[in-house]
């Protein structure tokens, strides 16, 4: 059965949910990083900045909201130290924190791998 792209957006809400919980017990700056992912629309502009810099004006245009909103979801990932930013004359460009973003992943491969190694059951 194929999974639809609301479905696939429905498991990754969950999993970022479930990440956001069980970090609990992590620093600070992890709990701001699961719940600046818990957001579809902060995920996607993380997506975006795979691929390089972009300018705060190239990732507006990429959604359907205010630019109010859209500074805010940058506030967000910029206080979790995922993305940077830099000021170019009058244009703003955000990058990947990579290091960051690094972090979080070896973060919950190793929860994964914990979790395997007591045998408990995997979803």
């Amino acid at each position: 059965m194929p999974i639809t792209a609301s479905r696939k957006s429905l498991e990754s809400e969950k999993l970022s949910i479930h990440l956001i919980k069980l970090a609990s017990n992590y620093p600070v700056s992890s709990n701001q990083a699961f719940k600046a992912l818990a957001d579809p629309t902060r995920r996607e502009i993380l997506g975006l900045l795979r691929r390089g810099e972009m300018t705060a004006g190239d990732l507006a245009e990429r959604f359907d909201m205010t630019k109010p909103s859209m500074s805010h979801h940058f506030a967000v990932l910029k206080d979790a130290d995922l993305i940077t930013s830099r000021r170019e004359g009058q244009q703003i460009w955000y990058g990947l924190n990579t290091t960051v973003v690094q972090d979080v992943a070896a973060w919950a491969m190793d929860l994964i791998a914990s979790g395997k190694k007591k045998g408990t059951k995997q979803k």
